[in-house]
C-alpha cells in the first residue's frame, strides 16, 4: 500500500507541471535611453567632440560625440519606472559653449523586444528642439 501511494505521489508530481505553458524568449537587446531631435547645427571636424547631457529627473549622463552629429541622437539615459519623466537636455559644442538646452516633462515608452513575458525591458523617450525650445513627442 505505501508503495502504491509513492507511486502515486510520483506520477502527480510529474504531471504537475503539464498544464502549464513554457515561454520561449529570443535573446533580441535593447537599451533605454532618449532620443533628441532638432538638434542645431555644430561646427565641428572629424576629431572634435559633442557632448549631450541628459537629466531625467535628477540623473544626468552625458554621451559624447565625435566629429558631426546631424540632427539627431540617441543617447543612453537610465529612465525611471515611470509613465512620465521631467528630462532636461543641454548640448555643448567642441567649445563647450552650450548651443541648445531645454526641460520638458514628456511620457516613457515601455519596449519589451521579445514579448511582454521575456526580458529586456527598456525604457524610451523622444524629445525635440523646435524654435529653440525641447518639446515632448513621447
Amino acid at each position: 500500500m505505501a508503495r502504491l501511494i509513492s507511486g502515486i505521489l510520483l506520477i502527480a508530481a510529474a504531471l504537475g507541471g503539464c498544464g502549464e505553458a513554457s515561454v520561449d524568449c529570443t535573446a533580441v537587446g535593447c537599451g533605454s535611453g532618449v532620443t533628441v531631435w532638432g538638434i542645431p547645427a555644430i561646427e565641428a571636424e572629424a576629431d572634435d567632440v559633442t557632448r549631450i547631457e541628459v537629466c531625467a529627473d535628477t540623473v544626468c549622463e552625458t554621451t559624447r560625440y565625435g566629429g558631426p552629429i546631424g540632427d539627431n541622437a540617441s543617447v543612453a539615459a537610465a529612465l525611471p519606472k515611470t509613465d512620465s519623466v521631467e528630462l532636461t537636455v543641454t548640448i555643448r559644442d567642441p567649445a563647450g559653449k552650450v548651443v541648445a538646452t531645454g526641460r520638458v516633462r514628456t511620457g516613457v515608452d515601455v519596449l519589451h523586444p521579445n514579448g511582454p513575458d521575456c526580458p529586456p525591458e527598456c525604457r524610451h523617450a523622444i524629445v525635440a528642439f523646435e524654435s529653440g525650445r525641447l518639446t515632448a513627442r513621447s
